[in-house]
Parts: structure tokens; sequence; C-alpha cells
């Protein structure tokens, strides 16, 4: 009866085990290459994603410095209009002491 295990088992550990042991490694090798692939992306699209953060740093800095500018032309801008006020207050004074100068000269 010992004799007849004995075949038994090295049957099973040829049909059974050794295949079975070969999917295992081949699937665990798998899985490590696999992984190993993932971690390289993901430390791709993290190198990817700092890049896109330094340019959207760099874009906001830009903005600021562009809103900066238009607060300071607006505000040239009103300068501007308000001279401008001044300076036809200033013709229409002007015109006013002409025609004083004009009627006292004459008169």
């Amino acid at each position: 009866m010992v004799n007849q295990t004995e075949p038994d088992l090295i049957k099973w550990i040829l049909t059974v085990f050794i295949p079975l042991s070969i999917s295992s490694a081949s699937f665990y090798f798998t899985s490590q290459s696999r992984a190993s692939r993932l971690e390289h992306r993901i430390t791709k699209l993290e190198v990817v994603d700092h890049e896109i953060e330094k340019i959207i740093e760099t874009h906001n800095k830009r903005l600021d410095k562009y809103q900066e500018e238009q607060k300071i032309t607006l505000a040239l801008v009103q300068r501007m209009d308000h001279l401008n006020e001044n300076i036809g207050e200033l013709k229409g004074n002007i015109e006013e002491v002409k025609k004083l100068v004009d009627r006292n000269l004459r008169g």
C-alpha cells in the first residue's frame, strides 16, 4: 500500500502542486511588475503635477501684477478726467477774464 501512495503523491505533485506553484509565482511576479510600473507612472504624474503647480503659481503672480497695473491705469485715467474738467473750468474762467478786460478797456 505504501508503494501505491508514493506514485499518487508524485503524480499529485506533478499535476497539481507544481503548476499551482508556477502559476502563483507567475502571478506574484506579474503583480510586482505592474505595481512597479504603476508606481513609476505615479511618480511621473507627481512630477508633472508639481510642474503644473509652479506654472499656476507663476500665472497667478502675473495676474496679480496685471491687476495692480490695471488699478494704477484706472487711477491715472481718473486723474486725467479730473484734469480735463479743471482745464475746462480754467478755459471758462479765462474767457470770463478776457470779456471783463475787453469791457474795461472799451469803457
